[in-house]
């Protein structure tokens, strides 16, 4: 068992009709993946991951350059006005109290994903700020170190990889999904 800091949650509205449970947006959250014998999980917080074996002891800690950066009052309403985009009337209404009761980060996550892929690499996804058009993915390597980056538009969903190939689930315009595979070593990541 490993106990993993992450983000609050809470009752937003109080006795209001439109309340709801709901964390705050841009808080860390608690991430794991299983890394053959290992089980490596961070708080998203901080650029730093745990390696533990079967016996709770610590085999590593693994930390690559990145921060945690404040939230400013441009990028909240970017996200509030990316929030509220599918609602009108009534319905727009109570989504506007519910986003202006849930509570804000101070700092966004250093990432807020984590994936092994199909060769034992961690793929740790950087958090993406509100109007990012992108994510950014580090992969790491059996070395612990990081060996590449990779910016995938936010319209492509990593589902697996391997050393040549990376698997995405992307969406058209009419928001239809479709699996591609692209190769990794051509594509310019």
């Amino acid at each position: 068992m490993a106990y993993i800091a992450t983000g609050t949650i809470g009752f937003v509205g109080g006795d209001a009709p439109w309340g709801i449970v709901r964390g705050g947006f841009f808080e860390a959250a608690a991430q794991a993946a299983v890394l053959g014998d290992l089980l490596v999980v961070g708080n998203g917080g901080v650029p730093e991951l745990r390696l533990l074996r079967r016996d709770r002891t610590v085999e590593g800690i693994l930390r690559w350059d990145g921060s945690s950066q404040p939230v400013t009052g441009t990028e909240l309403q970017v996200y509030r006005d990316m929030w509220l985009t599918d609602f009108d009337g009534p319905e727009r209404v109570m989504m506007e109290k519910q986003f202006d009761a849930t509570p804000v980060a101070d700092r966004f996550a250093v990432f807020d994903d984590l994936r092994v892929d199909r060769d034992s690499r961690l793929w740790i996804r950087a958090f993406s700020r509100p109007g990012a058009d992108s994510h950014l993915w580090w992969v790491i390597d059996f070395s612990r170190q990081v060996v590449r980056t990779i910016s995938l538009p936010l319209t492509m969903e990593w589902k697996d990889a391997n050393g040549e190939q990376l698997l995405v689930v992307e969406r058209d315009d009419l928001d239809v999904e479709y699996v591609r595979v692209y190769n990794m070593l051509t594509s310019g990541w």
